[in-house]
């Protein structure tokens, strides 16, 4: 399929301070599924992430953070060690808007290894919380993971580097995926991928981009 433009589709990735590892690796996790799956159909899937994506105006920082909540069709929470209140008050919006818009559609990711009894960390909170979610959120999809992540030094042309290394990564990319699939192709049968970007600005590309995505035409 030959095209000039891309359909965005958006999730906002939500999450406290302690998971950046985690969030960077969805994120190249995405890159690599648009460039296989998604881009040949004209399609891309951008994370929001409130790092780099808040806005900068009159609004309050919370607020600016609703206002990218609005225009994501999948709103995507990773919780691992701790809830965090931003976190906790970014759900809660995401869970109003799905009920007055029907969208966005709400998963949650809970590793169930994060912390051990001599760690120091209080999961009180996250723990009621994901309990909440299960008796009282039923529209919520919420998932438990398994992930182990490290770093090791590689030499890249005599040059020291560092990456990620997964050793006993169980379940996070493969969940992830396979949502992110299920959603789209369930969306497409539908027929809601238009509607979902039609107020959402295409991403234009240059000549030499669309000769690359479209593999040498």
């Amino acid at each position: 399929m030959l095209y000039k433009s891309i359909k965005r589709i958006r999730i906002f990735l939500a999450s406290a301070g302690d998971v950046e590892k985690e969030r960077n690796l969805l994120e190249n996790i995405l890159k690599k599924e648009n460039e296989l799956h998604y881009k040949p159909q004209g399609y891309i899937f951008d994370f929001v992430r409130w790092e780099r994506d808040s806005l900068i105006d009159n609004q309050g920082w919370q607020e600016s953070l609703n206002s990218l909540i609005d225009e994501c069709e999948i709103f995507l929470m990773v919780a691992w060690r701790k809830l965090g209140k931003g976190t906790k008050e970014e759900f809660e919006y995401a869970v109003i808007r799905q009920k007055e818009k029907k969208y966005p559609d709400i998963l949650v990711y809970r590793n169930i290894e994060a912390v051990t009894e001599d760690d120091g960390v209080n999961s009180n909170e996250l723990d009621n919380f994901m309990k909440d979610l299960r008796n009282n959120h039923k529209q919520v999809r919420v998932f438990n993971c398994k992930i182990n992540s490290d770093e090791k030094k590689i030499e890249i042309n005599g040059k020291e580097k560092r990456e990620m290394v997964f050793p006993d990564y169980v379940d996070l990319d493969y969940r992830f995926k396979r949502d992110v699939a299920n959603w789209f192709y369930q969306s497409k049968k539908q027929g809601k991928l238009d509607d979902f970007s039609a107020s959402k600005k295409q991403v234009k590309i240059s000549t030499e981009k669309f000769r690359r995505v479209n593999k040498g035409f």
